[in-house]
């Protein structure tokens, strides 16, 4: 796969369209409070709105409610039973997910969407035999090779320390950190918008089975992806045993930290993170792993509190697609997507938003990212996650995928130059984020 090429000056290079393949393989508390929705307050005046529109806005809990009201009078509705199964499984509400989902497929055995997301929910709870024949029947085969393998066997099995510090190598163009797959050393990015992936020599140099490929065309080339299980994989002195992993056929390497001879061969992503309690702290140049477990989740949220961290809701949608609620020069709170690999980039939108938001573009300097064109901001964009706010440099082009992709919209994404000064951490039990100004 190659890399962007002609980027505004004011993007640096990236390797975000390497990930994009492997995005593309990706096939707390009730949700009626405003914890889930920041609409939700609002909920009692949408009781007339249409469920659906509700849920394409990101009003998860006023939709929620629409769907509830459609089943006290049609306790059968397919449709509404997948919509409440899938707005669960949003905030990692298993047992809601089953429940409903699973009489959603039985009422209507060809809703393939339905099967993918009950699938990721078992898949979530480490239950590979439970997810298998939905994978299959949904026609995921490289996933259903990949768990089919992990029978017997707990994925993301914990083990070795209960807590670790790993210092990032590099913090830009995106924080980079040394971790071990199988034992085999090498330096990895980090970016929520991606899934595991390994590089090409540590599959090999390690004996990990190729379990099943699929090829995906990228920047003109046509890649392969490899699918497998690791023994284990370190961060640290924490070690997770039987990990899921992704890896391509060399032809599209990461790039190079600018001005180094730093060359990570693969990218931490949000398939390992929900397996961990992880804070990526910025200021102090660190990653900090935990096992979530009850007594270690809280001790963490005491201290946040305690130094001013403010908490947000967040939500993610199948397979590792990450939400939060927040606002641009005014607007929202709304569903914003947060993919942290935009190296140099803290918001992305699409040029109709960037206009309805009112940030200049300049079209004078227009590139390319991802195969489009695109224009970056002339003055920034003003940006707000609960209590952190600031302008952060940006890009407007046809890059929001939300729609397409988790099918309720997006104002846009927040990425890497937003978090620049931040520690933050998703703890994805409680399905709260923390964010905390380091610098």
């Amino acid at each position: 796969m190659t890399m962007p090429e002609q980027l505004p000056s004011s993007v640096p290079p990236s390797r975000r369209s390497v990930l994009a393949a492997a995005a593309a393989l990706a096939v707390a508390g009730p949700l009626g409070a405003a914890i889930a929705d920041p609409h939700a307050a609002h909920a009692e005046r949408t009781a007339g709105a249409d469920p659906d529109q509700l849920f394409r806005a990101g009003r998860f809990a006023a939709a929620d409610a629409g769907y509830r009201r459609i089943l006290a009078r049609h306790p059968d509705h397919a449709h509404a039973l997948a919509q409440r199964g899938y707005i669960a499984l949003l905030s990692n509400r298993y047992a809601d997910t089953e429940r409903f989902l699973t009489r959603a497929i039985e009422l209507a055995p060809g809703d393939n969407e339905s099967k993918t997301r009950l699938a990721d929910c078992y898949v979530r709870q480490n239950d590979p035999v439970r997810a298998l024949p939905l994978l299959r029947a949904a026609g995921q085969k490289p996933k259903a090779a990949q768990y089919a393998a992990m029978q017997n066997v707990r994925p993301f099995q914990p083990s070795g320390e209960h807590n670790a510090r790993v210092p990032f190598l590099h913090l830009d163009p995106l924080p980079v950190v040394e971790a071990s797959c199988n034992g085999h050393r090498a330096r990895y990015f980090f970016d929520t918008g991606a899934t595991l992936i390994i590089g090409q020599e540590t599959a090999e140099s390690t004996g990990i089975e190729v379990l099943a490929e699929t090829k995906l065309p990228q920047g003109g080339n046509q890649l392969t992806f490899y699918f497998g299980v690791a023994r284990s994989f370190a961060l640290g002195g924490l070690v997770l045993r039987n990990v899921p992993v992704m890896w391509n056929d060399g032809k599209a390497a990461l790039p190079k930290v600018p001005g180094t001879d730093v060359q990570p061969t693969g990218v931490i992503g949000t398939t390992l993170l929900h397996h961990v309690l992880a804070t990526l702290d910025y200021g102090r140049g660190e990653m900090v792993v935990r096992r979530p477990t009850p007594a270690q989740r809280r001790a963490f949220h005491t201290a946040a509190r305690r130094k001013g961290a403010t908490e947000v809701p967040f939500w993610m949608a199948p397979d590792h697609f990450l939400y939060v609620p927040g606002s641009v020069n005014g607007t929202g709170p709304k569903v914003c997507s947060i993919d942290t690999g935009g190296p140099g980039i803290g918001l992305v939108v699409t040029e109709p938003t960037a206009h309805d938001l009112g940030i200049e573009l300049d079209y004078d300097n227009r590139g390319q990212f991802f195969g489009q064109t695109v224009y970056p901001f002339v003055h920034g964009a003003r940006v707000s996650v609960g209590k952190i706010r600031r302008t952060v440099p940006g890009i407007a082009g046809p890059l929001n995928h939300s729609l397409e992709r988790s099918k309720f919209d997006s104002l846009g994404n927040i990425s890497h130059e937003f978090l620049r000064p931040l520690a933050f951490t998703f703890d994805f039990v409680s399905m709260r984020l923390s964010l905390l100004e380091t610098a």
